[in-house]
């Protein structure tokens, strides 16, 4: 009989201790935890995605930067709103500058299943992983709207996505092929105010069944240049190059 009520004293003091730390202990744990490190064990898309940051007309637009064989092996461009930037920043972008930005982890299954809506960021001039210098941090970024979202391929280069802004501005993004490749970001206006719907374009066409966007084929496996765009695009004019990034894929 007391060996009896020895267990179910051993039992109860069990059954207590597990209350009391699912009370402290266990509920101060699920506080602390955030939404990433929850997803990470599971969600192999869980990372710090670099992007770089362009600005158009008045409007701010995000990259990500992508890499072969990787969890970063996509290239999404969206439209985003960030609060607050101070003028000095906003002509660096103004100046073609090279700006990205350095996300808190988050999902990219998540960003492109429109589940993500904003995160928190460090703004830098230049290459956040090259010597870029922060500049601003704790930067809430919104996702304003989701433009290409695609995985890399690994067919022919240069072949170019064109991502229309509005109706006045467009992207010409590099469709990154196989190694060596590059990734490059063209602004191009329209020559005149569109009055009517364009008739189809005198250019090869191919269509990415993964892209929203149709894809032309401008160049020969190269750069895009300006009288390569002006030339196969017609009715449009280039404005700048905003980015180009050869390093990471070669």
């Amino acid at each position: 009989m007391g060996k009896r009520k020895l267990c179910r004293a051993a039992v109860a003091g069990s059954c207590v201790a597990l209350i009391c730390w699912l009370l402290a202990g266990g509920s101060a744990m699920a506080g602390s935890v955030n939404h990433a490190s929850v997803t990470a064990g599971h969600d192999h898309s869980v990372g710090i995605h670099g992007m770089v940051l362009v600005k158009v007309a008045d409007g701010f637009y995000a990259s990500h930067l992508p890499l072969h064989g990787s969890k970063h092996a996509h290239q999404i461009i969206m439209a985003v709103d960030i609060e607050s930037l101070p003028p000095d920043f906003i002509n660096a972008l103004n100046s073609q500058q090279l700006v990205t930005l350095a996300p808190e982890a988050f999902s990219l299954n998540q960003l492109q299943a429109g589940e993500l809506l904003q995160f928190q960021a460090t703004l830098y001039l230049g290459h956040f992983e090259r010597g870029g210098q922060p500049f601003k941090k704790q930067v809430t970024v919104k996702v304003a709207s989701r433009l290409l979202m695609t995985a890399l391929h690994d067919g022919e280069n240069g072949s170019f996505y064109q991502v229309e802004l509005n109706r006045d501005h467009a992207l010409l993004v590099h469709r990154i092929g196989q190694r060596p490749s590059f990734d490059q970001i063209i602004w191009v206006s329209r020559r005149a105010p569109l009055l009517r719907p364009e008739p189809p374009m005198e250019v090869q066409r191919e269509v990415d069944e993964a892209a929203s966007v149709p894809l032309y084929r401008l160049s020969k496996g190269g750069k895009l240049t300006r009288s390569d765009a002006e030339n196969g695009l017609p009715g449009w004019r280039w404005q700048a190059e905003l980015y180009l990034e050869t390093r990471d894929f070669q």
